[in-house]
């Protein structure tokens, strides 16, 4: 209820009540370089804001987009932030004006190879009038949501490349603010993995058959997400990990991992899917602890700390030679 109310209003425009929605526009991004995050270009901006309606939002839609490429970091945090930012947008988008936002007290973002990027805008209709296309009919016909995506994407998508050089990058449906940023949460994993794999080949020369993959469950009083942390094969050593964050019914699947050290055929689950898509990209030497472990950070720097083979808790951490952090692409 209380997301319902922070992304989505009613405003009067000259006795006209408006139905508006705070929309998110995921983008999933993977690179060996930053992933940009800022301030767009007025032409960027406005190219993506014709795409979206032309594309994704109904006929005769308004539209007030932010004129910023967020990350997860710099996306407002409480549901008070929410319902600034999308009376904002709205107003902007009924008063056919650019949006007066500021951006100078977002955080830096977090250097991650593998993450979503966020457009964030307001569309409203006159009340009770459709937002989104897939919400209306042509020629007798329901417009189809994969229709949708695949022309915003084939279209938005030159613009999106402007924004974020050096990245390969999947778009994702244009939605309700909460729906879409959840949606991209979960969309993003299985990315993380493979860009993971790709960077310790690009940096160390390790080939995937030549990593070792440790999963293990982490959470206070249950599951809540699952470390990948890496290794070569002939060593313990953790060289570099990622986090796979569990979301609604995922959360707390302990029988995946009581079931494999038992020698039964394991449940599908999150692990389960973690394993095959690390063997899909040529782990084939999987180690997963089972039970659960207390998420530990660093106390210095505040990244996650990872199980190693032997069940020991370990900061992750690459060979002297390698390359010390991610260069940005010029």
């Amino acid at each position: 209820m209380a997301e319902t109310h922070s992304e989505s209003m009613v405003i009067e425009q000259d006795g006209q009540p408006y139905d508006a929605l705070l929309v998110a526009v995921p983008v999933l991004a993977w690179t060996r370089y930053m992933i940009p995050s800022g301030p767009l270009k007025g032409d960027v901006a406005d190219a993506l804001r014709t795409q979206l309606q032309a594309h994704v939002l109904a006929t005769g839609t308004l539209v007030g987009l932010a004129p910023f490429l967020y990350s997860i970091d710099q996306l407002p945090r409480h549901h008070v932030e929410t319902y600034r930012l999308a009376q904002q947008l709205a107003h902007a988008a009924i008063g056919h004006h650019a949006a007066k936002l500021s951006f100078g007290d977002l955080p830096e973002t977090s250097p991650i190879l593998a993450d979503p990027r966020f457009l964030l805008a307001v569309v409203a209709a006159p009340a009770g009038a459709p937002l989104f296309r897939w919400q209306e009919e042509e020629h007798g016909n329901r417009i189809e949501r994969g229709q949708c995506l695949e022309q915003w994407a084939a279209q938005g998508g030159p613009s999106l490349s402007v924004a974020l050089p050096g990245c390969e990058f999947e778009c994702l449906l244009p939605d309700a603010y909460y729906s879409a940023c959840r949606d991209a949460d979960e969309r993003i994993r299985p990315h993380t993995v493979r860009t993971a794999i790709r960077y310790l080949f690009d940096t160390l020369g390790a080939a995937p058959q030549e990593l070792r993959a440790v999963v293990a469950g982490f959470g206070e009083r249950r599951i809540d997400e699952y470390r990948v942390g890496f290794t070569r094969r002939a060593s313990n050593d953790v060289i570099y990990g990622v986090v796979w964050p569990l979301y609604g019914r995922e959360n707390g699947d302990v029988s995946v991992d009581n079931a494999t050290l038992e020698g039964e055929t394991p449940m599908e689950g999150p692990m389960e899917e973690i394993v095959s898509l690390l063997k899909e990209c040529g782990v084939t030497d999987v180690r997963r602890h089972a039970g659960r472990f207390e998420p530990e950070y660093c106390d210095d720097c505040g990244v996650p700390l990872y199980a190693d083979p032997l069940g020991e808790i370990v900061h992750a951490e690459m060979p002297e030679d390698a390359s010390p952090a991610q260069p940005h692409f010029h």
